[in-house]
């Protein structure tokens, strides 16, 4: 690491803590100028680009938010977690395939995720893809049937899909 880029680096970091200071106290403007400033003193740094979207997703900046976790994501493809907040904020945006494309990512990042599948399925849903979601939920209740989140979700799939008559068994219990 060059020296500039070893100073860039510990700006970042006292930039950083501090703007986790302000989040503490829900100065969630205050924070997300010191992470955007920590972003500009070291570009490179995915966690001042992922606490920069968090800030911004709590000033209700989303459009900026989903920006900064799209860049914290190309600066750390494998972290995990961060292809699942840009999904939770693309559903929050009624972006149903961008959250599609980043669930898919973490699907791969963490399979065994009901949680993934589950919000998969809404994401399917929301885009009148039901037979996928059916399919998707079916297979993941085979592997784990005793999720009662993913029998939940087959139940509001079919409902909403219009077949209310065979939902209604997972109503009943």
């Amino acid at each position: 690491m060059t020296r500039d880029a070893s100073q860039a680096a510990r700006k970042a970091a006292d930039l950083l803590r501090r703007a986790v200071d302000a989040d503490r106290r829900k100065d969630f403007a205050e924070a997300a100028r010191l992470a955007a400033a920590a972003a500009a003193a070291d570009a490179a740094n995915a966690q001042a680009w992922r606490l920069l979207a968090v800030f911004q997703e709590k000033l209700g900046d989303y459009p900026s938010a989903l920006d900064a976790y799209e860049q914290a994501l190309a600066l750390a493809p494998h972290e995990a977690g961060l292809a699942r907040d840009i999904a939770r904020l693309a559903s929050l945006l009624r972006l149903p395939q961008l959250a599609e494309r980043f669930l898919l990512r973490a699907r791969q990042q963490d399979p065994a995720s009901m949680e993934i599948v589950n919000d998969l399925a809404y994401a399917y849903c929301e885009q009148s893809r039901f037979p996928e979601a059916i399919d998707l939920l079916r297979g993941a209740i085979t592997d784990s049937p005793g999720s009662a989140l993913l029998w939940n979700t087959l139940g509001c799939v079919l409902f909403e899909s219009g077949q209310a008559g065979q939902s209604l068994v997972f109503f009943d219990e």
